[in-house]
């Protein structure tokens, strides 16, 4: 997942593949993760505000270095996971990079970086190195990623227009139709949440994954949670089998995050 625009199409297609690798080898080791977010739906008066507004920029430039040491500091350390979880990969993200794979074209949503002021992201992917069948019932991948933007403003606007494109039955009947070949029962839904930082979302993915070889079924759930505080967005993608993660495990870990974010950019 490069960045909370793409979290849709990212916590599907990495959701279904996680799951996969998870049928299909038995007891070998599971790989990645992802996740998304939600919520009300915009009025055309409201997007087209959004679109048209002002550029919102940073009053004090960082150079690369200092925004990597920031980033990283804003987001949670393996330490504060729950037991059991290893780091997978990890890596930062221009504008362009995580432009590449946006579902509304790369130039459109690098005019919409520029707009909101995005400066850097960074995602780190973590897995329980355990077999299948100590996973089943349990979580078994998390990612977490934190972006930074030149204002609080322009935080604002990338994390309205995440939750707009999210309650947009269109957007996600698109998401959904990219795993219909591998999994079953999809539904993408709001999920009940406690307020934490500025400004939350969080929102889930049901649904049944089939592995031809072997021929096996498994009911999976990609919870997310994404909170803006000040002028960071950052976000928790959990995945699950047989059930979703416990949610005072999300809701502790989403308030670590939080202060986190706080913290650094205090």
């Amino acid at each position: 997942m490069k960045t909370w625009r793409v979290a849709l199409v990212v916590v599907l297609a990495m959701g279904a593949l996680i799951v996969g690798a998870a049928c299909g080898g038995g007891d070998e080791e599971v790989e990645d993760a992802g996740t998304t977010a939600t919520a009300e739906v915009p009025t055309a008066a409201a997007t087209a505000e959004r679109e048209t507004a002002t550029p919102v920029v940073t009053a004090t430039p960082l150079a690369r270095a200092q925004l990597e040491g920031l980033l990283k500091s804003m987001t949670l350390a393996l330490e504060e996971l729950p037991s059991g979880f290893t780091l997978d990969e990890e890596k930062f993200t221009t504008n362009e990079e995580a432009a590449e794979d946006d579902p509304e074209g790369e130039e459109k949503a690098l005019a919409d970086y520029s707009r909101w002021g995005r400066l850097l992201g960074y995602e780190a992917s973590y897995l329980k190195a355990v077999s299948l069948t100590t996973l089943l019932g349990g979580t078994f991948a998390i990612q977490v990623g934190t972006d930074i933007y030149g204002s609080s403003e322009g935080a604002k606007q990338a994390f309205e227009w995440g939750r707009e494109r999210l309650s947009d039955p269109q957007y996600v009947e698109w998401g959904l139709e990219t795993l219909q070949d591998s999994a079953s029962n999809l539904k993408l839904a709001p999920m009940s949440f406690a307020q934490v930082g500025d400004e939350t979302a969080a929102f889930q993915v049901t649904g049944t994954y089939h592995a031809p070889e072997p021929d096996l079924e498994a009911e999976f759930v990609i919870q997310m949670v994404a909170i803006r505080r000040d002028r960071g967005i950052g976000w928790i993608f959990t995945v699950a089998l047989m059930g979703p993660s416990p949610v005072d495990e999300l809701e502790a870990m989403a308030r670590k995050l939080d202060d986190r974010m706080e913290a650094a950019l205090r």
